[in-house]
């Protein structure tokens, strides 16, 4: 008895769980007669399709040829766990007495990158197979942002590397060496056996942008080796879109087995960079001793770096910076002893003093840096934003804030100008559809200003909108000699506000300044006038009279700048007048350029204190028209305590509203030199605590 001819064709499925594999069922011979499913269906399902249709298949249906293509596709399904099965195929020609078999191995093994639980804010779930593929921000317009069960995940957040840890490797508890920004990638790989004669491949890639902005990292020989991305460059470089160390694109070929790297975030958002980070597992496969495998399955999550936020007035202050002046700096006569002294007084332990001879005489310390944070999920980092300005105090931050857990982002620029200075920024309280505020930066968006335009560098503003939570409204400050917002914005916090507010807006006023002089001339009631820099009073007849003469034309047309603000902002911070506090300023023209420089001391340009149940302001002394008393007597005091028109109609405002009022002279200091007290000072604020960023949907953000 002739014994049935045999022949076995063998193929090797490797099928990741929980997915389903589309495969080519390939004859031995083109005239097929018939098809039988020779194995049972205990860990597998098979799907054919037949007549157009996909239909499972049943152990020893036979499928005869004219109700399948020659060369059919099939769906293997898996019904269980089970690593390793066969599946066996036989097939009858027509007129050929052999059995043609196709046994199909198939190994079912599961591929996972998983990112640290530390980098998601789902507290339902230990699942966060939704987060890592999607970045879902909270509710828009602030409202209640809080997900349940039922919920789409937060997406992975990640803190930027910007601090100076002792060891970022080190993953214990040091409050000392600081806390690791560094968070653990894991590569899941469980084979139960591996495929015999196949050569297989583990790959993790990323894009060639992402390269740049994030470092990952594997154990080798008991220290960490860099095989993906890029190594933090000290400080980040935000003028070119690439780092100048070596990036990789795609690692070396890893370990087939689970095993742990470690991720690092190099850079905040900026221009070149949107703040997420791909990165992809692959599992490749290739031809090895005429047994076919196909390209075998890969996975990749994303996450996002955290934005760097701006603290406004509202919050509570913890330490204010200043530098102290005497008379050995450099072309200096002042001396800043007795400033301090009145500051000391009223800040008590807050202030911290620094002399300007370690920084080449530079006072302006408001315009060097802005101390801000970031925020994870499980850390905050304060983030001190270091700008293009880089005169005597740019090493201040180095000197005195950098430490473990405190980081720092330097944003150089081409060009530079006044404008890239931090007076020239601001942000606003929490507003709706902004509840951490907006930034407020100063340019020319009204076509420039006389012709010889300023700017911001393209970096600076690059960076600002990149952090999106805190979306930048930019207004027209060009028309000022300085060009700073801290000349003619500012914020307080109101206690018992007139409207849902709980904050106002101050805004330099030429018109409000013009209106009080011309009052004080006509009415010829306030007969005392101080100027800055004179010891003896004026007769305020006589100045005035010059005054509204020589400076009404350019108050005039500078009003029309401050009003086109006062719209904009009205608009973009969704503000109303009862919102609005106008603070008298009286400009000159400079003459070089026609800029604007104020006359008397900018009571705008304040230093802004919030605490725990009160809140303060530290205002230039204006000088100008003296207050006269109830009976129409002027307050003919000692220059030093004189209670000036000017400020007596701020501190009723300020009463209105809770806020205190401390007036205190820097003209020698400050105001002779184009600034104020605001300029000289810098100000820590607490963080937003009670507030997550991601749980907000910035008007101008996306899901992903």
């Amino acid at each position: 008895m002739n014994k049935t001819l045999v022949k076995k064709h063998t193929q090797v499925v490797l099928i990741e769980k929980k997915q389903r594999k589309r495969i080519k069922l390939v004859p031995p011979q083109k005239k097929i007669k018939q098809c039988v499913l020779k194995t049972s269906l205990k860990y597998f399902e098979i799907e054919c399709k037949l007549q157009d249709e996909w239909i499972p298949l049943k152990a020893q249906e036979v499928l005869k040829v004219e109700a399948f293509s020659l060369e059919p596709e099939l769906w293997i399904v898996p019904k269980s766990d089970k690593k390793y099965a066969t599946i066996l195929f036989e097939y009858h020609l027509h007129n050929d007495p052999t059995t043609y078999q196709i046994v199909f191995q198939v190994y079912q093994f599961r591929l996972e990158l998983k990112l640290d639980n530390q980098c998601f804010d789902s507290p339902y779930t230990k699942d966060h197979s939704i987060g890592k593929y999607h970045w879902i921000w909270g509710k828009t317009n602030g409202e209640d942002a809080e997900m349940t069960q039922s919920n789409q995940q937060w997406g992975g957040i990640i803190l930027a590397d910007l601090d100076q840890d002792k060891d970022d490797f080190d993953f214990s508890e040091n409050p000392q060496g600081g806390t690791t920004e560094l968070v653990q990638l894991q590569v899941v790989l469980p084979f139960a056996t591996l495929p015999p004669g196949i050569d297989l491949q583990l790959y993790l890639e990323t894009s060639f942008s992402d390269a740049h902005y994030f470092g990952l990292y594997a154990p080798h020989n008991k220290d960490y080796q860099l095989i993906l991305g890029s190594d933090k460059e000290k400080p980040p470089n935000l003028l070119a879109a690439q780092s100048q160390n070596k990036v990789y694109k795609t690692s070396a070929k890893i370990g087939l087995e689970s095993q742990c790297f470690y991720l690092r975030a190099n850079h905040l958002p900026n221009s070149f960079f949107d703040g997420i980070i791909t990165i992809k597992l692959k599992l490749k496969g290739s031809k090895v001793k005429e047994v076919p495998i196909e390209v075998i399955a890969e996975d990749h999550l994303i996450v996002r770096v955290a934005p760097w936020l701006m603290m406004p007035n509202t919050q509570e202050v913890k330490k204010v910076h200043i530098i102290r002046i005497d008379s050995e700096t450099a072309g200096e006569t002042a001396n800043s002893d007795q400033f301090i002294k009145k500051l000391r007084g009223i800040l008590g332990d807050k202030l911290v003093v620094s002399d300007a001879s370690n920084f080449d005489g530079d006072r302006w310390i408001q315009d060097e840096f802005v101390i801000g944070y970031c925020q994870g999920v499980k850390q905050v980092m304060p983030v001190v934003c270091d700008g293009p300005r880089d005169r005597g105090l740019n090493k201040y931050p180095q000197l005195h804030l950098l430490k473990a857990d405190f980081g720092q982002v330097s944003i150089a620029g081409n060009k530079k100008s006044t404008l890239d200075s931090f007076g020239n920024l601001e942000v606003s309280p929490p507003v709706e559809g902004y509840p951490f505020g907006r930034i407020i930066m100063g340019a020319s968006p009204k076509q420039g200003f006389k012709h010889s335009p300023r700017q911001i560098a393209h970096q600076l503003k690059g960076f600002l909108h990149a952090q999106k939570v805190q979306s930048p409204i930019e207004i027209f400050s060009d028309w000022l000699a300085v060009g700073h917002v801290d000349e003619i914005i500012n914020f307080v916090p109101a206690h018992n506000p007139s409207s849902d507010k709980n904050f106002k807006m101050l805004i330099a006023s030429s018109k409000k300044a013009i209106d009080v002089l011309s009052y004080v001339y006509f009415s010829d009631t306030h007969r005392v006038f101080y100027l800055p820099f004179e010891q003896e009073k004026q007769n305020s007849r006589d100045i005035l009279k010059k005054w509204l003469h020589d400076y009404w034309e350019i108050n005039h047309r500078i009003q029309l700048f401050l009003d086109w603000n006062r719209q904009l902002l009205k608009k973009e911070l969704g503000l109303t007048e009862d919102d609005i506090i106008d603070v008298p300023v009286l400009f000159k023209e400079r003459k070089s350029d026609r800029r604007a420089l104020p006359l008397l001391p900018n009571m705008v340009n304040q230093l802004v204190i919030t605490e725990a149940n009160a809140s303060f302001s530290i205002v230039p002394k204006s000088y100008g028209p003296v207050k006269t008393s109830a009976g129409g007597l002027t307050l003919d005091l000692d220059p030093n305590n004189i209670h000036y028109l000017f400020e007596d109609q701020l501190k009723t405002e300020f009463e209105a509203i809770g806020h205190q009022v401390y007036f205190v002279d820097d003209t020698d200091l400050y105001f002779k030199r184009g600034g104020g007290i605001h300029c000289a000072t810098n100000v820590e604020r607490a963080y937003f605590a009670n507030k997550k960023w991601w749980k907000y949907k910035p008007p101008n953000a996306h899901d992903i």
